[in-house]
């Protein structure tokens, strides 16, 4: 699973730093130290005040975190909540939360919560879509096939697929919700595949890039199974949380690096490149080899007993036990 969008990581982290900062804060406001500070309120806090001070941000944090709609809702529930006592507090102890303290607070969470307000943020709370990170593994294929619809008959590639959807390219025009149809090979199995345009991507050249959502859960389960097999590389496979934090920052002075994104491969992407080219040579390879293994096995002179196969396949293909192998009759 891939990382959420940094900004609301770091947002959410900032909130599970606050109620230390706030430690912090209070004591130098009373100018007290550190450990005189905590002893005195742990003898004059009541429930509510623990609440506040340890949980209320924490949790609040975990609602930036979680990116659903009711953590979405929950958060801002907080924030209202926090406005509310921060404004009690200047108005009941003006002389130790001061105006400009409270301005100050006031401006740090207006900004957070107008950060939440952006369309591109809240539909990444309210539109499973834009949560990337929750899909499936999503495999890297490169094949061949043709894409079928009321008044379309066409080649097409597709670039990856998972258990759900595809992306594909033709040079087709298609439009959002087209139910389609879509049929490739592996392994010399055909698999035709309902689905229907959930994204639309065009360069306005050639090649124009569609997300598919699949219909046929069974026949793509079984596909997916096969790309396990064949060890075709999926999104996942060389994730780095560490690289995708460094690539992020370097961005991070761009007002896109703040804004999540889908992530749908771009049409200046679509493109063959020498990386993809060797993916498809190697996946090409693959089936070669377990279709020639799968041949020489049938011509072989079988015997009736136990016959000795290696322990992988060519091309270090993990070997599947089928039993005992008997002669015909």
């Amino acid at each position: 699973m891939r990382a959420r969008p940094w900004p609301i990581v770091i947002i959410a982290v900032f909130h599970f730093l606050a109620p230390l900062a706030n430690i912090l804060w209070a004591a130098g406001l009373q100018k007290m130290g550190l450990s005189a500070y905590l002893t005195t309120f742990f003898k004059q806090a009541s429930a509510l005040d623990y609440i506040e001070l340890f949980a209320l941000f924490p949790v609040a944090g975990f609602c930036v975190y979680f990116v659903k709609a009711w953590s979405y809702a929950f958060y801002n529930l907080i924030m209202i909540y926090s406005f509310y006592q921060n404004y009690l507090s200047w108005k009941t102890q003006p002389e130790q939360f001061p105006l400009a303290l409270l301005a100050a607070f006031y401006l740090v969470n207006t900004i957070t919560v107008s950060y939440f307000l952006i369309p591109e943020v809240r539909k990444t709370y309210f539109d499973k879509k834009h949560r990337w990170w929750e899909s499936k593994p999503r495999y890297f294929v490169q094949l061949m096939g043709n894409l079928f619809s009321n008044k379309i008959n066409a080649p097409c590639r597709i670039l990856n697929i998972s258990d759900g959807g595809a992306f594909i390219e033709c040079t087709a025009l298609l439009e959002m919700n087209d139910p389609i149809k879509i049929e490739f090979s592996l392994l010399q199995i055909k698999f035709p595949c309902d689905g229907t345009v959930v994204h639309v991507r065009g360069n306005g050249k050639k090649f124009h890039g569609y997300g598919i959502k699949l219909k046929n859960p069974e026949k793509v389960k079984h596909l997916i199974e096969a790309l396990k097999i064949l060890r075709v590389s999926n999104r996942d496979d060389k994730f780095s949380l560490w690289h995708d934090f460094v690539d992020w920052f370097k961005t991070a002075t761009s007002i896109e690096a703040w804004l999540p994104q889908l992530e749908i491969q771009s049409p200046e992407k679509m493109q063959s490149t020498p990386e993809s080219a060797q993916m498809e040579s190697q996946m090409e390879t693959n089936v070669v080899n377990l279709i020639d293994f799968s041949n020489a096995k049938k011509s072989t002179d079988l015997t009736t007993t136990t016959t000795k196969r290696p322990e992988h396949w060519p091309n270090g293909l993990p070997r599947i036990n089928t039993g005992v192998i008997k002669k015909a009759a």
